[in-house]
């Protein structure tokens, strides 16, 4: 990891606390599963989510790029990771419709450019601090992985 790396899982450090939330009628859990997060899910349907939500400061450099190791086996749904900012009420969404997990798994790059703007008080720009980190999935059709 070079300096000014911002590590948010390595099996390394102990397992982090990660959170997990789901739309009504729908189920989430999120564990440590030896070096990576094992998110389970299950999607109700019309508008269901789930998320696995990490708490974790840190500021973005004016330039980054982050990766996403995924691997699985789910029916396809939109995979989201969103960056809260320290407030909570500002949110920025990295999206990829249709997305169903290999299971011998796929690095994902994340790009600043690719990042957009959710949702918020901000009402745009770019995130500088980061208060939480969230990994999602929703679906308009029952989904389970």
């Amino acid at each position: 990891m070079a300096a000014g790396d911002i590590e948010i899982w390595s099996g390394n450090a102990g397992a982090p606390r990660w959170e997990a939330h789901a739309s009504p009628g729908s189920d989430a859990r999120a564990e440590p599963g030896g070096r990576a997060l094992r998110f389970e899910f299950a999607l109700a349907g019309h508008g269901a989510w789930a998320i696995a939500r990490r708490a974790l400061a840190f500021e973005l450099p004016a330039h980054w790029v982050a990766w996403l190791r995924v691997r699985g086996e789910a029916a396809p749904a939109e995979l989201q990771l969103k960056l809260v900012d320290e407030s909570g009420a500002n949110v920025w969404w990295w999206r990829r419709a249709g997305f169903a997990p290999a299971h011998a798994g796929e690095r994902i790059a994340l790009r600043r450019a690719s990042l957009a703007f959710a949702w918020g008080p901000a009402s745009g720009g770019e995130p500088r601090r980061v208060g939480a980190v969230e990994l999602a999935v929703a679906s308009d059709a029952g989904a389970r992985g």
